[in-house]
């Protein structure tokens, strides 16, 4: 049944290649300055970085840590990394140096691509990752223009990701993600399907386990992502009222912030459905709340970074359900 799975969702590096073919130029990703990257892009300047990353010596096995903000250039590293065969090591861009660090010092990295200010001493090889300000500039320095890595054969126990625990009891963990469990993840959201994706807001850091692990599905579906820097309830509650956005998702201080804007019942959240939260126990006092106000079905997810998947609540299907 495993191998099943692996076989019905196929590994990142070919799903990014089919969600280039099915979507083309279709919206992937809108970074936080308002340029937009393309699943076409998205395919192009992935392969274009892997071949530049391979120059620098990273291959099949190797490690790739990032120390990058949310933004378009994340996942086009992740995806790079995964069509070399290497794995992909997110290191959250708001924790301490020395906390940094630590991370660094158990995935052991053969390069580190890092935001400005970011980059790590100790390190022996580093590369600083600028803005940019369109999919050409993207990591410009890195890629090989025009070139595509060589294919890989299909494992599934090849390792893709590493993913780190938040470390409440006692130093954070990295998780061990390969092409099997991530294909096992895929199944469970979205199953053999393809297309289906809205609009909606990465709004947490991408090395969290939500982004890294749903990356597949999320290829899969076609949506549209508006990435934000920096989250703010203000900027989340327009971009949801500019785009139409029929699902908001988030850990619940996330949403009690948005409830307590006190120009919140002045938003037209109208085609706002569903409400997704997780990463944290969400109070029924606030699962009351969020219903009522924003009149959308909610529904709790509750997982752990070791697993990857794990339980949740069943939302009412439509609002007609909500108002009964």
């Amino acid at each position: 049944v495993q191998m099943d799975w692996f076989a019905l969702n196929l590994a990142l590096p070919a799903i990014a290649r089919e969600a280039a073919r099915q979507f083309a130029d279709a919206t992937a990703y809108v970074a936080p300055d308002g340029w937009a990257l393309s699943y076409r892009d998205l395919d192009r300047v992935s392969d274009e970085l892997a071949v530049g990353l391979a120059r620098r010596g990273v291959k099949a096995g190797d490690v790739l840590a990032l120390i990058l903000p949310p933004s378009p250039e994340y996942p086009v590293a992740y995806l790079a990394a995964a069509k070399l065969g290497a794995i992909t090591a997110g290191v959250n861009d708001r924790l301490t140096t020395a906390e940094r660090n630590a991370l660094l010092e158990t995935a052991a990295p053969r390069l580190v691509l890092a935001a400005p200010g970011l980059e790590p001493d100790g390190v022996s090889s580093v590369e600083t990752v600028t803005p940019a300000d369109g999919p050409d500039a993207m990591l410009q320095d890195l890629r090989a223009t025009d070139e595509t890595p060589p294919a890989l054969a299909d494992e599934p126990d090849r390792p893709i990701a590493i993913v780190f625990t938040s470390g409440t009891t006692g130093l954070p963990k990295g998780a061990l993600y390969c092409n099997r469990q991530l294909a096992f993840i895929t199944q469970t959201d979205v199953g053999d399907t393809w297309g289906g994706g809205g609009r909606g807001v990465v709004g947490t850091p991408m090395a969290h386990l939500g982004f890294m692990t749903k990356l597949p599905g999320n290829l899969r579906r076609g949506g549209m992502s508006f990435v934000m820097r920096r989250w703010r309830a203000a900027d989340a509650l327009r971009l949801a009222v500019d785009h139409r956005m029929n699902t908001l998702a988030g850990v619940p201080t996330q949403l009690a912030l948005m409830l307590r804007e006190p120009d919140f019942d002045a938003y037209d959240l109208d085609s706002v459905r569903f409400l997704v939260v997780g990463g944290g126990p969400i109070t029924p006092g606030l699962a009351r709340e969020a219903r009522d106000r924003f009149r959308a079905a909610l529904a709790t997810r509750y997982s752990c970074t070791e697993a990857g998947i794990g339980l949740g609540t069943a939302a009412p299907l439509s609002r007609t359900t909500l108002d009964a």
